[in-house]
C-alpha cells in the first residue's frame, strides 16, 4: 500500500503502485508520503506514533528516520510546508521509535530535537503519560483525506469544532468519497471533520448533503 495516494486510486492496497515523492521535491498536492520504499505494508507489532520535531525540524527528522529504514508520513501543503507544524508520524515498533527520541542518548540514532507526542489524558503503569499512538483506521482515513489535495482542507483549533450528536458519517460521492468523519459546524458551515485522537482535527471542504451517509452505531 502506497503512502502517497492520488484521487484516482481508492485508499486500499494497490499492488504495483510505485509513484511517491518526498517533501524536498513536492510542488503540488496537499500530502507527501515520505517512505523508504514505495510499498507500505502493515506489520505485526507496529503502530503509528505521533512525533514532535522542535523548531520546525520535522523534514530533517524525516530524512534521518528514512535513512534508518523507518516508515515516515509527513503531511504537507502545496508549498511543501507542514500541514501540522513540527509534527510527523512514524510506523514502527516501540523500541525502534524510542531509539530516536531525545532522552535516549545512549542510542546512536537519537535526535536531540525529536520526542514523542504524549497522551496527557492517560497514565501508564509507571505513572507517566504514554506516547500517543494513532489507530491504523484513523491514520488510513487521514492519509486519504490529505491525498485529495483540496485547497479548502484545513487544520482546526479544538475550540473551533462543534460536533453534532449522532454525527458519524461516510462520504459516498464526489472527490472525498470514502472519507469517514464527524459532522461539525465550522465558522457557520457544515464540514466533515477527520480526527486523529489527541493530535488534530482536519476538516474537508464543503460536501453536499446528498454525498453524506450516516454510519450505523452498531
Amino acid at each position: 500500500m502506497n503512502l502517497l495516494m492520488t484521487s484516482g486510486c481508492e485508499y486500499q492496497p494497490c499492488s504495483g503502485l510505485t509513484s511517491f515523492t518526498t517533501a524536498g521535491n513536492a510542488k503540488a498536492g496537499v500530502s507527501v508520503g515520505r517512505i523508504l520504499s514505495p510499498e507500505y505494508e502493515k506489520h505485526e507489532g507496529y503502530q503509528w506514533y505521533a512525533m514532535i520535531a522542535t523548531y520546525h525540524r520535522e523534514h530533517k527528522a524525516a530524512d534521518h528516520l528514512l535513512n534508518n529504514g523507518v516508515y515516515v508520513y509527513l503531511p504537507t501543503r502545496k508549498d511543501g510546508t507542514s500541514f501540522i507544524p513540527n509534527t510527523l508520524f512514524i510506523y514502527t515498533d516501540f523500541p525502534t521509535a524510542e531509539s530516536f527520541v531525545r532522552y535516549n542518548k545512549d542510542s546512536a540514532g537519537h535526535l536531540d530535537y525529536l520526542h514523542f507526542m504524549y497522551d496527557r489524558t492517560a497514565v501508564n503503569s509507571k505513572g507517566k503519560n504514554p506516547p500517543i499512538t494513532v489507530p491504523d483506521s484513523q491514520m488510513d482515513n487521514f492519509i486519504r483525506l490529505m491525498s485529495i489535495g483540496d485547497d479548502d482542507t484545513g487544520l482546526l483549533p479544538r475550540d473551533d469544532v462543534r460536533f453534532r450528536e449522532g454525527d458519524e458519517v461516510e462520504v459516498i460521492g464526489g472527490e472525498f468519497k470514502g472519507i469517514r468523519g464527524r459532522i461539525a459546524r465550522v465558522h457557520g458551515t457544515t464540514r466533515v471533520v477527520v480526527t486523529l485522537e489527541g493530535v488534530c482535527y482536519a476538516a474537508a471542504a464543503y460536501i453536499a448533503k446528498r454525498y453524506i451517509k450516516p454510519l450505523s452505531k452498531e
